[in-house]
C-alpha cells in the first residue's frame, strides 16, 4: 500500500513535468504569424484592391502608389497635378476595360486611370473652392459620385466610347454630405448629409427618390443590403439598424463597441463593423449573431480599409504611413479567441525578396520617438480671454476672431486676429480725468487688439492633440469711457500702442486652453489665460 502511494505520486510529478517539457517545447517551436505591411512618410488617405486582388494602391500625398498584390513589390509610382489625393477608388468589375483607379484630390479633381496607363482618360473638376467630403465608385465603374463641403452632389456617367464622363449636379442638400454609397443594382445613391438625413438618389436622374432620419454626427456611411432594397446604418453609437427605404426597421443589430464604419461581405450575409478600438467585427446579417473578429495589429489611427473583391485580403491603412496587408483567414478569429503572437514584415520597394521583418513592440517604439505630426490646413479661430492688468486696473475680458494658416511655412503658422476687450478700474481708481466739459472717474478701459500670430503647432501623441507657442505682433487701440450712453457720455481719444506676446498652449480637438504674457506701451505688462474654438475650413 505504502509503495502504491509513493508511486502514484511520483508518476503524478512525472505527469507534471513531462507536460511542462511539452509545452515548453511546443511554445519554442511555434512561429509568430507574420504579417506584411509597407511604409510611407505620410498619412494614408485611401487605399483599395483591384477586382481581381492582383494589385493594390494607395495615396502618398500627391502621389499613387500600385503595388504587387502577391510580392509586394513597387510597380508604379504616379504624381498627380491637383493637390493631395483625399479619396482613392478601383472599380470592381471594368467589362474588359483594364483597372480603372478613381482619385479626388483636395482641389476637387476627379481623375479616372485605367492602369498601367498614368494619363487620366476622363477627368473632371468642381469647384476648387469647395474641398471634397465623399466619394463613390459603382460597381461596374460605369457611375462615379462626389460630395463638397459646396452641398453639391455631383454623378457622373462613364462614356466609354467618347472616353468623357457625363455630369449630373444634384444640388439637393442644405448641408453637405459626409458619405455616398451605390446599391449593388446600380440604381441608387445613398447620401448621408449633415442635416441628419439620408437620401437615396435616382442614379439616372440625380433626383430624391425617399429620406430617412439619420444621427449625421457619427459620421459613418450608411450602405445598401445586397439585394438594393434596404439601408443599413448605425441608430445609436452601438447599434446598427436595417430599414426599407421607407424607415422600417426590419432588424437591429448590437455592437460591441461604439461604430466607426461598416460593409458587408460579398455574399452580403455578413456585416462587419469597424469599431473604435480599431477592431473588425462580424455578425449574422440574418440572426444578428456576433461570428468572430479580426483583432488590432496597430495603436495607430485607421484611417482607411479596403477588403478585395473576395473578402479574403484585408488592406488597412494608418495615420502613421503604415499599410498592413491582411490575410483574412489567417487573423479571423472566433469569439473569445485570443490573437496569436504576431511580426511585422516590411516590404521592399523593388521585391519582397529584399525586405525585413520588424517587432511590433519596434514599430511602437519607433512610433513614440517618430517626430510628432504637423497641422496643415486653414483654421478660423474663435477665442477669449481673462487678463490681469497693472493698477489702476484690476481685470479685463475679451473676445476675439481671426484666421491661421497651418499650409504656407509647415510646421509653423502664420495668420490675423481682431480682439476687443474690456479693462475694469479697480475699486480705488486714483484719477479724475476732465474732457469737454465734463469729468471721466474710475473708466473702463475700451480697446482692440489687432496683431499677427507667428507660432508653431505640433501633435505629438494623437490627431486629437497639440501644443502649440506663438508670438504676437501688432498694435493695441485702447480709449477711456465713463460708463454712459447717450448724448451724456463722455470718452477720451484713442491711444494707440505697440503691442507684443508670447502664449502657449494645449489643444484637443477643436479646443485651446492657453497662457500669454503681454506688453504694449500704454498697459505695460500683463498675463492672460485664453479659451478658444479652432474650426477647421475646407481643405484643412
Amino acid at each position: 500500500m505504502l509503495f502504491s502511494k509513493v508511486f502514484g505520486k511520483q508518476k503524478t510529478k512525472f505527469l507534471i513535468f513531462f507536460s511542462l517539457i511539452c509545452a515548453l517545447w511546443g511554445k519554442l517551436c511555434a512561429q509568430d504569424m507574420v504579417i506584411p505591411m509597407v511604409k510611407t512618410p505620410f498619412p494614408v488617405h485611401g487605399a483599395t484592391w483591384n477586382k481581381d486582388g492582383t494589385i493594390f494602391a494607395y495615396t502618398e500625398e500627391n502621389n499613387i502608389l500600385v503595388r504587387d498584390g502577391n510580392e509586394y513589390s513597387l510597380l508604379q509610382s504616379i504624381q498627380t497635378e491637383n493637390g493631395n489625393l483625399q479619396f482613392m477608388e478601383f472599380t470592381q468589375e471594368t467589362k474588359g476595360n483594364g483597372d480603372q483607379l478613381a482619385t479626388l484630390s483636395e482641389e476637387n479633381t476627379l481623375e479616372i486611370r485605367i492602369l498601367p496607363n498614368e494619363t487620366p482618360v476622363n477627368a473632371a473638376q468642381s469647384d476648387a473652392a469647395n474641398f471634397p467630403t465623399a466619394m463613390a465608385y459603382n460597381w461596374n465603374g460605369n457611375y462615379l459620385a462626389t460630395a463638397d463641403t459646396g452641398n453639391c452632389i455631383y454623378i457622373y456617367m462613364q462614356n466609354y466610347m467618347t472616353e468623357t464622363l457625363i455630369e449630373r449636379k444634384s444640388q439637393v442638400l442644405n448641408k453637405p454630405a459626409k458619405s455616398l454609397h451605390f446599391s449593388p443594382d446600380n440604381k441608387y445613391l445613398a447620401v448621408g448629409a449633415e442635416d441628419n438625413q439620408i437620401y437615396i438618389l435616382d442614379v439616372s436622374s440625380g433626383h430624391v427618390l425617399y429620406s430617412m432620419l439619420y444621427p449625421s454626427e457619427m459620421n459613418v456611411t450608411p450602405i445598401f443590403t445586397k439585394d438594393s432594397k434596404g439601408i443599413i446604418y448605425p441608430l445609436k453609437k452601438k447599434q446598427v439598424v436595417i430599414t426599407d427605404f421607407y424607415g422600417n426597421v426590419s432588424r437591429i443589430i448590437k455592437s460591441k463597441k461604439p461604430i466607426r464604419s461598416l460593409s458587408l461581405s460579398p455574399d452580403g450575409d455578413t456585416l462587419i463593423l469597424n469599431c473604435a478600438d480599431n477592431q473588425f467585427y462580424f455578425y449574422s446579417m440574418e440572426t444578428g449573431k456576433y461570428l468572430g473578429y479580426i483583432p488590432r495589429y496597430s495603436h495607430a489611427e485607421l484611417t482607411c480599409y479596403a477588403f478585395d473583391n473576395n473578402g479574403k485580403k484585408l488592406l488597412q491603412g494608418y495615420r502613421d504611413g503604415c499599410i498592413y496587408i491582411l490575410d483574412v483567414d489567417d487573423v479571423f478569429l472566433l469569439p473569445g479567441e485570443k490573437p496569436p503572437a504576431f511580426k511585422l514584415y516590411v516590404a521592399d520597394d523593388s521585391t519582397s525578396l529584399k525586405g525585413k521583418n520588424l517587432d511590433p513592440k519596434d514599430l511602437e517604439n519607433q512610433r513614440g520617438a517618430r517626430r510628432p505630426y504637423f497641422k496643415s490646413g486653414h483654421q478660423i479661430v474663435i477665442d477669449s480671454s481673462f487678463a490681469v492688468l497693472p493698477t489702476p486696473y484690476m481685470i479685463a475680458v475679451s473676445a476675439g476672431i481671426g484666421y491661421k494658416n497651418y499650409k504656407w511655412l509647415k510646421p509653423f503658422y502664420i495668420g490675423a486676429e481682431v480682439e476687443p476687450f474690456i479693462g475694469f478700474p479697480t475699486s480705488q481708481f486714483p484719477y479724475t480725468y476732465k474732457l469737454r466739459g465734463g469729468s471721466i472717474e474710475s473708466p473702463l478701459l475700451m480697446g482692440m487688439k489687432v496683431y499677427a500670430p507667428v507660432g508653431f503647432a505640433m501633435k505629438p501623441w494623437s490627431n486629437d492633440w497639440e501644443v502649440f507657442g506663438e508670438v504676437l505682433l501688432g498694435s493695441s487701440l485702447c480709449q477711456l469711457w465713463d460708463r454712459q450712453f447717450g448724448d451724456s457720455r463722455i470718452t477720451s481719444k484713442v491711444f494707440p500702442s505697440f503691442y507684443i506676446a508670447g502664449k502657449v498652449g494645449l489643444g484637443w480637438k477643436f479646443i485651446s486652453l492657453s497662457v500669454r504674457g503681454e506688453y504694449d506701451t500704454i498697459l505695460q505688462f500683463s498675463f492672460s489665460a485664453d479659451v478658444g474654438i479652432n474650426i477647421n475650413l475646407p481643405g484643412g
